[in-house]
């Protein structure tokens, strides 16, 4: 109960707006498909030893231009899920006068502090409320993002957190430097979309795990040869040991010449419905993601931006239901 009521009280001062004057609000934390974060729960002890610890693991499930879904979870002591409970839906919209971006009101911000959690350091805004007052810390870095809470019924700390490189702001222009000083170096930029058939013109290899109902296999590929006009491309069946499945190995041809191939092009009848930044095995991708039904089933497949034809993910049936397919090995 008394979790219970430390998560209420997050939600509490979070919806309620307070104006932040012209001041831009970075919306990073939800602009990464797949980012993860967990939170720890502690009451105060009642003094019988048996504190209700818990957990609650939110999750970046979809990224739209102006909206991202996410979805939160409640875990027990041991992070494990118990019976009967699933992951509660919820939206957040790319609007830095509303909640969870918004500071709340009627609280009064005390100044930033540094706060080490989930092995970082988060430059945190404290923020005070209440009588017995609330300590609450919000990230600069990841507006939305509540670090730490001390509460007079118990605390809520962050424990776990997906940090990536490209969350890190390029560095600021150099000012009144000597004249004959160098520029600094600009900010890495993003690799640009390699055109065509640019997936199939190295020695490249992928793995894609597929998981159904019924069991899981992977499907191995590898472009073995390439030529001026094409590439044969090796695929290979394997078990859930990642053994080769006897009779289950086929070569194909593919044709550089053929801007309509399967192989770079999305299944007949695909809708385009967004492009996203993912979390993946090998770091954030670029996606983009179709729409499409295949012998009756809803399909939703992710594939790479930058590599015409490399599928990233797909979700079978309503929410996954029916299997999820997930690249996890990319060797250039």
């Amino acid at each position: 109960m008394r979790v219970t009521l430390l998560i209420l009280l997050l939600c509490c001062l979070s919806h309620t707006a307070l104006a932040q004057g012209k001041q831009e609000t970075s919306f990073r934390l939800y602009q990464v498909a797949g980012r993860t974060w967990t939170t720890k729960s502690t009451p105060v002890s009642s003094g019988d030893g048996n504190l209700d610890i818990g957990y609650a693991r939110h999750e970046v499930l979809e990224v739209h231009e102006t909206y991202a879904l996410c979805s939160s979870l409640r875990l027990d002591q041991n992070k494990k899920v118990p019976k009967g409970v699933e992951p509660s839906e919820y939206r957040v919209d790319f609007k830095p006068d509303i909640y969870p971006f918004a500071a709340p009101g009627g609280a009064t911000m005390l100044g930033t502090e540094n706060v080490k959690a989930a092995g970082l350091t988060f430059e945190c805004e404290l923020w005070s409320s209440g009588n017995p007052p609330s300590r609450y810390f919000r990230s600069t870095r990841y507006p939305g993002l509540v670090v730490k809470v001390e509460a007079g019924f118990g605390r809520e700390d962050l424990v776990e957190f997906d940090a990536f490189k490209e969350d890190e702001p390029p560095p600021p222009p150099k000012k009144g430097g000597k004249k004959g000083e160098k520029e600094p170096p600009k900010a890495e930029e993003e690799p640009p979309a390699e055109p065509g058939f640019a997936l199939f013109k190295s020695r490249r290899s992928w793995l894609i795990r597929e998981q159904s109902p019924s069991g899981e296999v992977y499907r191995r590929y590898e472009v073995t040869k390439v030529e001026a006009e094409g590439a044969e491309l090796k695929v290979t069946e394997l078990d859930a040991a990642r053994k080769p499945v006897k009779g289950k190995q086929e070569v194909a041809r593919v044709d550089f010449g053929d801007a309509s191939s399967p192989w770079i092009q999305p299944p007949a009848g695909a809708r385009k419905n967004r492009t996203e930044r993912r979390k993946t095995a090998f770091g954030l991708m670029e996606c983009v993601v179709y729409d499409v039904k295949v012998d009756g089933q809803d399909r939703q497949l992710w594939y790479s931006a930058k590599y015409p034809g490399l599928l990233v993910r797909a979700r079978l049936g309503e929410k996954g239901k029916g299997g999820t397919w997930e690249l996890v090995e990319f060797k250039e």
